[in-house]
């Protein structure tokens, strides 16, 4: 009897301690065994560490602090809402064509791919100004460095081209401030668990060489590799 409970308990012991991150690891070694090339690579886990686990709101905060160190180098631009007062009417200086908003831009008869890209510039410009101080900084910058973007343009300036690397990384930024509000509206939802592995793997290229490897996996909430 003495010898039947001491086997029971061994029993409840060893899979009591069985490894928490055993499901993790046979995704991974499947995951990198059945690859796309058909190479026998012989994967193994050698050591697996749980080293973070990534929320949304983890993303969002990450992304707030690319577009805060992207606006703190914006705002060493010169400029003010006068600059963007002049900038809105700067078409009819560059053409020496004082009645071009009236008689071209403002006319429904008028009809181009400038003008259609410009309109819609001049609507964003008049919302920004009616409530400059308030208004959207990647948004005001924007549309500062179009205007300006223009200007080198119909100068041929080679400065166009700092323009349009500026307004890359704004556009970028407003892309992630968008992103940033989606992931804020479930910041509690977890998206990744981040693992260290030590591992192991055969390398044809190398003769068959085995190989002892370290790098960090991504896991869905499922405990699957993320590509």
């Amino acid at each position: 009897m003495i010898r039947f409970t001491f086997l029971l308990i061994s029993t409840i012991l060893l899979f009591g301690c069985s490894n928490p991150n055993q499901e993790y690891i046979t995704n991974l070694e499947n995951y990198s065994n059945n690859n796309d090339l058909g190479l026998d690579i012989d994967f193994k886990v050698l050591d697996f560490k749980l080293i973070d686990t990534v929320y949304q709101k983890d993303q969002a905060n990450d992304l707030k602090g690319f577009i805060d160190s992207v606006t703190v180098q914006l705002n060493s631009l010169p400029f003010t809402k006068e600059d963007l007062t002049q900038l809105r009417w700067q078409e009819k200086e560059l053409r020496r064509y004082p009645e071009y908003y009236t008689d071209v831009v403002d006319n429904d008869e008028m009809n181009s791919p400038w003008l259609n890209e410009l309109r819609p510039i001049l609507k964003r410009t008049d919302i920004v100004l009616d409530n400059f101080d308030e208004s959207d900084i990647l948004e005001k910058y924007y549309l500062y460095l179009w205007f300006k973007k223009r200007e080198s343009h119909y100068y041929q300036l080679a400065i166009k081209s700092k323009y349009d690397q500026l307004m890359s990384i704004v556009s970028e930024c407003q892309s992630k401030a968008v992103e940033i509000e989606s992931l804020e509206k479930d910041p509690d939802k977890l998206v990744y668990y981040l693992a260290n592995v030590n591992f192991s793997q055969i390398n044809p290229i190398l003769n068959n060489a085995e190989q002892k490897l370290n790098r960090d996996y991504k896991f869905g909430p499922d405990k699957k590799v993320l590509e």
